[in-house]
């Protein structure tokens, strides 16, 4: 007989109550978060080293997309904003 891994099983992973899975996932393309009642944003997407909030999912790079990754000018990650036609940096001394 055959295993089957967890992951093809219609309700491995239970939603309605609290779980512990451990392990380390590989993604090999940019990964989606819908949240269940959007108001700001439309999504969170994990890219690269990047952790983004996406105001329009069809439309990468929206005015007022925020994201969190590698400063350019610091030696720490950084709270960005697209804002201009670029990404801007918030300096991390600053109060949001």
């Amino acid at each position: 007989m055959e295993t089957i891994t967890a992951k093809q099983v219609e309700g491995a992973v239970d939603n309605s109550t609290d779980q512990v899975i451990a392990g380390v996932k590989y993604f090999t393309s940019p990964v989606n978060f819908f949240p269940s009642e959007p108001n700001q944003f439309e999504c969170m997407r994990i890219e690269g080293l990047y952790l983004y909030w996406l105001k329009d999912l069809t439309k990468f790079e929206t005015e007022g997309d925020m994201r969190i990754g590698p400063s350019v000018n610091f030696s720490c990650p950084t709270l960005q904003e697209f804002n201009g036609g670029s990404w801007r940096e918030r300096n991390p001394n600053d109060l949001v």
